[in-house]
Parts: C-alpha cells; sequence; structure tokens
C-alpha cells in the first residue's frame, strides 16, 4: 500500500508520438535514397586512360669498320693493274693472230712470224696440200670392209673376220697438214704456199659469185703474204 503504482501515458499518446519518429526517418531515408540514385545516374563514368603505343624496337646496326685510307688505295692500285694487265694479255693475243697481222692495210713485215705464216695455210689447206694422197684413195674398198664416211682412205671392216677393224692407207703421216709438218719446211716455201693458197681461193670465189668483200680482204691478204721476207721469217718462230 506504500508504493504508489506509476500511471501509464494513455495510449493515444503513445502512438502519436511514435507515428511522429516513424515518419520523420522514413521522409529522411527516402529522400537520402533518392538524392544517392540521382547522382548515381548523373555521375559520368570515368574516362579510362588510352594505352601508350607501343614504338617498335631499333636495332642497333654494327658499326662500319674504317678501312685505313692506304689499304684502300693499295687494294684500287693492285685492281686497276690486274685489269690492265688483263686487257693488254687479251690485246695482245688478238693482235698475235694471222687475221690481225695481215688482214690490215697497215701491214708490217716486223710483224710477221713463222706461225703466222703457218696459220694462214692451214685455213685453206685444200688448194696447196694434197692429202690424203691419191694413191691412199683405192678404186673399191678392200673385200669386207668400206669407207669410212668423212676420212677418205680410211676403211672399216663390216663383214666377218674384218668386222670392227681399221685399215688406215694413209700410210705416209709426213704429208699430213699440221703445225709440226709445215713448220719443218722453209720460209720460202712456206711463203710460196701462202701465196699459191690465197691466188686459188680468190678465183674459186670470182667463179662461185662469192661475197665482194671477202674477194677484197683476200686481195689485202694477198698483198701482204708477197711482201714477206724470208730471211727475217726463218729467225723468228
Amino acid at each position: 500500500k506504500g508504493i504508489k503504482s506509476s500511471k501509464a501515458p494513455p495510449a493515444a499518446e503513445l502512438s502519436s508520438s511514435d507515428d511522429d519518429d516513424d515518419g520523420i526517418s522514413l521522409a529522411a531515408i527516402k529522400e537520402k535514397a533518392a538524392r544517392s540514385t540521382k547522382a548515381k545516374k548523373t555521375r559520368k563514368p570515368a574516362k579510362k586512360p588510352a594505352a601508350k603505343k607501343k614504338t617498335p624496337t631499333k636495332r642497333k646496326t654494327p658499326a662500319k669498320r674504317k678501312t685505313p685510307a692506304k689499304s684502300a688505295a693499295k687494294k684500287k692500285k693492285t685492281s686497276s693493274t690486274t685489269k690492265s694487265k688483263s686487257k693488254s694479255s687479251s690485246n695482245s693475243t688478238e693482235d698475235d693472230s694471222y687475221t690481225q697481222v695481215f688482214r690490215t692495210k697497215s701491214f708490217r713485215v716486223t710483224q710477221v712470224k713463222k706461225k703466222h705464216v703457218i696459220e694462214g695455210i692451214l685455213v685453206r689447206w685444200k688448194y696447196v696440200l694434197d692429202w690424203p694422197p691419191r694413191s691412199a684413195l683405192l678404186a673399191q674398198p678392200p673385200k669386207g670392209y668400206i669407207m669410212m664416211r668423212g676420212y677418205p682412205g680410211v676403211y672399216i671392216g663390216v663383214h666377218g673376220e674384218h668386222c670392227g677393224k681399221i685399215l688406215d692407207n694413209r700410210s705416209d703421216k709426213s704429208q699430213i697438214p699440221s703445225f709440226d709438218n709445215l713448220n719443218r719446211k722453209s720460209a720460202s716455201t712456206l711463203k710460196d704456199l701462202l701465196v699459191e693458197a690465197i691466188e686459188k681461193q680468190i678465183a674459186e670465189l670470182k667463179d662461185t659469185d662469192g661475197p665482194q668483200r671477202l674477194v677484197d680482204e683476200l686481195q689485202v691478204e694477198l698483198k701482204n703474204a708477197n711482201k714477206i721476207n724470208v730471211s727475217r721469217l726463218d729467225k723468228k718462230k
């Protein structure tokens, strides 16, 4: 009985204050939520930094070795010397041929060598040399043989025991038109053979209406061949 009971507040007052508190807090939360949503929408996405372009790495070229000026000059000199030597050797070879010596109007007797005259005969030997000798040419090939084409005086066996055998009827080898055989002859004989061969070649060309240009060239050769100094030629090879 001595304890005073505290009275509870009326139900209407409690509900009223609770509603007010809830109303304020909800409004604030909604407003805050609305602001954050708007801010997210309006916020622009941050730009990503542009990727850097990769620049290709330059390869280092090895430094060229500097050649000393002296060695370069030496090489240049050597190459030029070699070229001049080869050029002079080729020219000397060309100038040393029969055609270069005889087929020119500026003919010099001192240039003529025995080998030049022999060369001039060998290119037209059929006009002055009888080969093979007529004695080597048989009227009829021996029995079992036929004449080898392109080799008059030579016969090949084609029948019986002679099959495969070669019969060379050109017994006198000293008359073969070769350099060695002609080189054994005297300078006077060689000069006569060359002059005769050129004369016969010119005559044949005229009879067969050969090219006049060749006839003119042979006329120059004939004129120069007649100038050959026989005594001087015997001393030169």
